[in-house]
């Protein structure tokens, strides 16, 4: 009666999210894993950090509820650009009941001038300029455009977050920074990884502290993890 639907990080497949999958397996969900757009065994072109993978989604969902008819519950579970695409996913889902995003990023502009904030800022501005050019001819998008962070502000789908604080990916600020801003608007928690780089680290090194939040988080917002 209780479907998942997870999304896997840039240049990976649905096979990285096998290690979250056999908490809910155990519990007879409805596992639905694919591969994003790009990646894998798909087609569709280049990632594009969620923006158009927010659309694919929109479709899996659909045919996860046309699938499995009897479900009553409907979750993302994500993790990096799959925790961002979720994010991006919110502010148009519906009939989504819940969200777990490990170490999402939450602004793409603030995330390519984290990764260059050792040079010098008149190169900082050159690279964001033709690295945003590249993008938009190449990719069909605008780096300005993706925004998990402002869209998970949209609607009020429960939403547990998860992030390492040595994530040298995806920096551990952004997440923070969310769940303080949408804590005062919507329900969401947030588990801090200790010492924990990016994913796969954080879950490999809190696995049962994790799985205990996770099974928590699903009681309060009363969707029991059992059947």
């Amino acid at each position: 009666k209780k479907t998942i639907i997870f999304c896997h990080g840039i240049a990976w497949t649905r096979m990285g999210m096998i290690k979250y999958m056999d908490l809910f397996l155990k519990e007879g969900w409805n596992i639905v894993a694919y591969d994003h757009r790009g990646c894998g065994n798909s087609g569709g072109g280049t990632p594009s950090f969620g923006f158009f993978e927010k659309q694919d989604l929109s479709q899996i969902v659909e045919y996860s509820k046309a699938l499995f008819k009897d479900s009553k519950v409907f979750g993302l579970y994500g993790e990096s650009m799959g925790a961002a695409t979720i994010l991006q996913y919110s502010k148009i889902s519906s009939g989504i009941d819940f969200i777990v995003a490990v170490c999402p990023f939450t602004n793409l502009e603030k995330l390519i001038r984290f990764h260059i904030r050792a040079l010098p800022k008149f190169l900082q501005t050159l690279i964001l300029y033709f690295v945003h050019k590249y993008i938009f001819l190449i990719g069909g998008f605008s780096i300005y455009d993706v925004n998990p962070g402002s869209d998970a502000l949209e609607k009020n789908i429960p939403i547990l977050l998860a992030h390492g604080t040595h994530d040298t990916i995806t920096p551990f600020w952004m997440t923070e920074e969310l769940y303080k801003t949408r804590k005062e608007k919507a329900y969401i928690e947030f588990f801090i990884g200790e010492n924990s780089g990016h994913t796969p680290d954080i879950y490999l090194d809190h696995k049962i502290e994790f799985e205990k939040i996770l099974f928590g988080f699903l009681k309060r917002i009363k969707i029991s993890a059992k059947r």
